[in-house]
């Protein structure tokens, strides 16, 4: 969805993991988080105040989350603690 949004919004872009760097992307995902939000009813504290895209999908294989597809919290926070670190400043 959001490689046919880029293509139509005319933002260029080499590969999806160059996409989800952009800044006009990371904002059409917010805006989309936000919609849903409103429109679930969901308070404030609920939505995501800041988010990063991620290019690789989070699978048993990769170690971030189980079979059942749970995730593994210490394996998330240890591997994106640069990131989270970033959000929450």
């Amino acid at each position: 969805m959001l490689e046919k949004w880029a293509q139509e919004a005319g933002i260029q872009h080499q590969n999806f993991s160059e996409l989800c760097n952009k800044a006009d992307a990371v904002s059409e995902v917010e805006k989309s988080l936000s919609k849903v939000a409103k429109a679930s009813r969901l308070d404030k504290f609920e939505t995501p105040a800041k988010i990063k895209l991620l290019s690789d999908p989070w699978t048993p294989e990769s170690g971030l989350v189980t079979a059942a597809l749970k995730i593994k919290r210490e394996q998330l926070k240890s591997k994106f603690k640069d990131e989270l670190q970033k959000l929450y400043k």
